[in-house]
């Protein structure tokens, strides 16, 4: 793909995130933080491909015998001035939380990459056009899908996941049809407090099960005690007989080996 079309499509594409930031409307912090975000994604890479790719290009093709052509560096030159006021809003924004502020400076970012992309269209492509040729063109937009298509891997699955998180957010929204966050704080306060009762009950159900089946679990422990007392008593007092035994097993013996030695002499 020619370069300039690949960049023409970033253009759009976030030109239509920021129309996303402006029709979620006041209240849609949390929403609009997560349109924010996509539109951070595209702008850095998008940067990304201009800075490593693009602007080096140009700078290398507007140069004669004296150096870069004072119209080509100009022009690059205010580019990446541009590029770096746009990623320190970026950094503001990623440390500024859902709400008035965020959306104001946001505005404030989206005007600076609108005033980037116009010049960019109406003064540097055209420039750009005259000092490389398509095939040239088609080779540096080779290389940007390419970056592209590298930067999409890590990102498939959870991409996948935000969009997921962004229809769930949309469905509470429009159930409680209240978006802002001391809602979303409302209705976390309220699930936390019905998990607290939850655990408080089963805790006391199981202090109750415990009573029970210890208060069950005497009889069969005095039973217990009281068969294997029983046990012991009559192992004694068979051992005290088999004791007894013994000595009138021995005397019986005796008795009939001196009546046989007696009968055996006769």
């Amino acid at each position: 793909m020619n370069a300039i079309t690949l960049l023409k499509q970033d253009h759009l594409a976030v030109a239509k995130l920021f129309r996303e930031f402006e029709a979620a409307g006041d209240g849609a912090h949390k929403h609009k933080q997560q349109i924010a975000q996509k539109a951070f994604d595209a702008l850095e890479l998008h940067t990304r491909l201009e800075e490593e790719l693009f602007y080096p290009a140009i700078e290398t093709a507007g140069k004669d015998e004296h150096g870069p052509s004072a119209e080509a560096e100009r022009m690059v030159a205010e580019a990446r001035e541009e590029h770096r006021v746009v990623k320190a809003l970026i950094s503001q924004l990623k440390g500024t939380a859902p709400g008035v502020e965020f959306d104001a400076t946001f505005k404030v970012m989206a005007e600076n990459v609108e005033h980037h992309v116009e010049e960019e269209e109406s003064e540097l492509f055209p420039l750009t056009q005259k000092l490389l040729g398509a095939a040239e063109l088609e080779e540096i937009g080779g290389k940007m899908e390419a970056v592209k298509k590298e930067s999409s891997k890590p990102s498939l699955m959870s991409e996948t996941f935000q969009q997921a998180k962004d229809l769930v957010t949309r469905v509470v929204d429009s159930m409680t049809g209240d978006s802002t966050p001391k809602a979303h704080a409302r209705r976390a306060s309220k699930v936390h407090v019905k998990t607290a009762r939850t655990h408080s009950k089963a805790a006391n159900a199981g202090k109750k099960v415990v009573a029970k089946a210890s208060k069950a679990a005497r009889p069969v422990k005095a039973a217990a005690k009281h068969a294997v007392r029983s046990v012991v008593a009559k192992t004694k007092s068979v051992a005290k007989k088999a004791s007894a035994v013994k000595p009138a097993a021995r005397r019986k013996v005796a008795r009939t080996a001196t009546r046989r030695t007696s009968a055996a002499a006769y």
